[in-house]
């Protein structure tokens, strides 16, 4: 047979028995991925054949765990992928030989033992080290100083002990750490602060003890730090706000340098265990990886373009570079977080509960642009900072379980009562029960009448500060975080102006807005009256929000309000209205703001409550979609 093929996929189909060894008749092949298949018995030695081979994908079968001699010939090969395979016993001294070797994965296996024996930390040109999800154990040697061309050392979910070699400091190319999931004890190593490069760290989930070494703060590409779930204590060392201060080195240095070629499905894996998924808008990203888009994801973070746009204080300033985490949860960390805090504007979450904080809370926080930020389970008191109330960007916000005296103000307000359980001391709102048993009254039981004041995502109250807001008369909806009135909303579209029109749909008009603090909202006005233009309405209100569907999307967030009979939806579609650039486009899938709002009406009108109002594919064609 001949075959001129340069890359054979063959990867997530159902074929099952022994791959066939034909595949070697492709002498041109650069790529054969025969993953995610039930093949079995022994690999093909023919494959060794194929001298110009480059990437060899055969992870999710159940190969048997010898691996043919004739892979050594193999001398362009740049990734070897045998992870999910179920190997067994101790890593085969084979992967020793491999010397030409970038990539290797050996990850999702029940190895065992050490890695002593494998003659894999002779391999110095390996880049990618995966061996996470195994049965390791015993001490990591400190012969993986010789690796001195790692990048990536990924060896969580084992079950290795003892100390973390302080030679890991030496290995100054790497850019990523997983070591959590382990039984590592002892200190972390000053000479990790070593690594300028490091852009990952992950060492939770150990049994680490002593303070969080002040070298840290030297590692300035370092925006994804874990260190939660171990057993640290002393103080939060004011060094540790510098890291990740300048991430652009790293990030152009991997635009310069990233090969094309990438190491199969392990991103995916990778992206899953460094994203926190518990909270936005990590959980969107999370939410949506899949084979087809992690390796663009995966590229994208690397070289630091961000996988998601986030918020700063001003939208002149919004980035999608301002997406680091710092987790110090779960340990015994005491004292008072020192001020220097304001300065680490390159993250979007703090998690910072189940210590021993004490003292006030630092109002320089109230500078960053959080998303997420996590103080429960501490010894905070006094005032809760009137900076945090003027956070525009928080989504999930947790103080509870601590020591506050004076209650919160602004757009903290918005958050329901369990950002603040347990705080006993607080003189909350009426409308607040912060008790352990107390029932949710916050935003519950009030008739609407004029103003109408409705909460969403994203910003702070509109009115003045020493307003009035809160009455029996007035009804909040708690969709999101924000507090608004119809006013507000009449000001932002000039009293629903006609010059303010940017689309129509069957049942409704759509305004642009634009509050006093420069935030753009797109504004929907039902115009249908009767008890099916609201059914409609309400339903265009779920799919647009993604309740019930389980897809909130991050920059699209709805309000439903209703007044005096008329009924606004407000949408959140400030990153897509700035002519797409940071919207859905961000994600290749939108091209501007034109067509992002002919798809929500192709998707209202397709998922309408009435089969006779649902188009099909001839009408469409037929329209202007």
């Amino acid at each position: 047979m001949n075959c001129s093929l340069e890359k054979l996929d063959l990867s997530v189909n159902g074929f099952f028995g022994k791959p066939p060894k034909e595949v070697a008749n492709c002498k041109n092949l650069e790529i054969l991925n025969l993953s995610s298949n039930n093949f079995s018995g022994e690999i093909p030695h023919e494959i060794g054949t194929i001298s110009g081979l480059k990437s060899l994908f055969l992870q999710n079968n159940t190969f048997s765990r010898d691996i043919p001699n004739t892979l050594l010939n193999l001398t362009n090969l740049f990734i070897l992928d045998i992870s999910r395979n179920n190997f067994g016993g101790e890593v085969q001294q084979i992967f020793g030989k491999f010397k030409q070797l970038r990539f290797l994965l050996l990850h999702t296996n029940s190895y065992v033992k050490g890695l002593n024996s494998s003659g894999i930390f002779t391999l110095t040109n390996l880049t990618r080290l995966e061996l996470s999800n195994n049965n390791f154990s015993g001490p990591l040697p400190i012969e993986i100083s010789q690796m001195s061309g790692l990048i990536f050392l990924s060896l969580s979910n084992n079950s290795f002990n003892g100390s973390i070699p302080s030679e890991l400091g030496k290995l100054s190319k790497l850019q990523a750490i997983e070591l959590a999931f382990n039984s590592f004890n002892g200190k972390i190593p000053p000479s990790l602060g070593n690594l300028n490069s490091l852009l990952w760290l992950m060492l939770a989930n150990n049994s680490l003890t002593g303070e969080i070494p002040r070298e840290l703060g030297n590692c300035s590409s370092l925006i994804w730090l874990n260190l939660a779930n171990n057993k640290l204590t002393g103080k939060f060392p004011s060094e540790l706000t510098r890291i990740g201060r300048n991430a652009m080195d790293t990030f152009e240095l991997n635009h310069r340098n990233m090969v094309g070629v990438v190491a199969g499905n392990s991103e995916c894996l990778s992206m899953r265990r460094w994203i926190p998924a518990d909270y936005p808008p990590f959980s969107f990203v999370y939410s949506i990886l899949t084979r087809k888009n992690c390796r663009s994801l995966w590229d994208r973070l690397l070289k630091g373009y961000g996988i998601f746009p986030m918020c700063a204080s001003e939208p002149s300033t919004r980035s999608s570079h301002k997406f680091g985490y710092v987790q110090l949860s779960g340990n015994q960390i005491s004292g008072e977080i020192p001020s220097e805090i304001g300065t680490m504007v390159n993250f979007s979450m703090l998690h910072l509960g189940d210590n021993k904080f004490s003292g006030e809370f630092p109002k320089e926080i109230g500078g960053l642009p959080l998303i997420v930020l996590n103080m429960t389970r501490n010894k905070f008191s006094g005032e809760i900072p009137r900076e945090i109330g003027n956070m525009k960007c928080m989504q999930d916000l947790d103080l509870s379980w601590n020591n506050f005296s004076v209650p919160p103000l602004g757009h903290l307000l918005t958050f329901d009562k369990d950002s603040y359980l347990g705080d006993t001391l607080l003189d909350l709102p009426k409308f607040f029960d912060n008790t352990p048993d107390g029932k949710n009254k916050t935003f519950d039981k009030i008739r609407v009448r004029k103003p109408t004041k409705c909460s969403s995502k994203q910003g702070k109250f509109l009115k003045d500060k020493n307003q009035e807001i809160f009455s029996d008369s007035i009804k909040i909806f708690h969709l999101n975080n924000i507090v608004f009135t119809y006013a507000d909303i009449l000001k932002a579209t000039s009293n629903f102006k006609e010059e303010r029109i940017i689309g129509k749909g069957g049942f409704g008009t759509v305004y642009k807005g634009i509050f006093p603090d420069g935030r753009e909202v797109a504004v929907k006005k039902l115009q249908r009256e009767g008890i099916e233009g609201e059914k409609e309405f309400k339903a265009e209100m779920k799919v647009l929000s993604g309740q019930e569907f389980g897809w909130p999307h991050p920059h699209l967030v709805t309000l439903y309000a209703v007044d005096g009979g008329e009924e606004c939806l407000v949408e959140y579609v400030r990153r897509v209205m700035d002519n797409g650039r940071n919207g859905l486009s961000h994600f290749g899938l939108v091209g501007g703001v034109k067509e992002m709002f002919e798809l929500l009406q192709v998707g209202i009108k397709c998922t309408n409550d009435s089969p006779q109002i649902r188009p099909n594919m001839k009408e469409f064609e037929d329209s202007q979609f």
